[in-house]
């Protein structure tokens, strides 16, 4: 079975990728930093507290001002992870964190 491709769209002026749903996006900040930003964050194993929720329930980002101020592996864990709870598991609003 081949995977689906991942699409850009821009919602709110802000470029989100999808495959089945929502999985990440950017957004610049007022401080100028840049903001990678995980839709299902909450659902996401986390286990290094990369991610920080910022008040939020289910959007959990990464705020970086260089491209060098991100930690690659985790950064590739992360991602991997968001794609695979795209893949297998059905968004459901409002869902809770299984951890």
């Amino acid at each position: 079975m081949e995977t689906p491709a991942i699409e850009v769209k821009r919602r709110w002026n802000l470029p989100f990728y999808y495959r089945k749903s929502w999985i990440c996006y950017f957004n610049i900040l007022k401080n100028g930093n840049m903001e990678w930003a995980f839709t299902r964050g909450n659902e996401l194993s986390n286990e290094d507290n990369w991610l920080e929720a910022r008040g939020r329930k289910q959007i959990f980002s990464v705020n970086f001002a260089t491209v060098d101020d991100i930690d690659m592996q985790l950064a590739k864990v992360t991602l991997q992870e968001a794609l695979l709870l795209d893949e297998h598991v059905p968004y459901s609003a409002g869902k809770k964190p299984s951890h």
